[in-house]
């Protein structure tokens, strides 16, 4: 094969190849913020409890 034959396979796959890279990348850094945001999410129930699931103290003397 000449020269030309040979090159525009190469380009055509290196293109491919960083196509292929970009594209991993920007999908690593889309989980990554979606992991911050559960991680934050997961935070902030921590700190506020729901209204179903505060413990109540008993106001009255009687402990029954």
């Amino acid at each position: 094969m000449s020269e030309p034959e040979i090159l525009y396979p190469a380009i055509f796959v290196f293109s491919m190849l960083m196509i292929g890279l970009i594209l991993t990348i920007l999908e690593f850094i889309r989980m990554q913020k979606q992991l911050k945001q559960e991680q934050q999410r997961r935070s902030d129930e921590a700190r506020v409890p729901r209204a179903g699931s505060v413990n109540q103290q008993k106001v009255s003397g009687y402990q029954g």
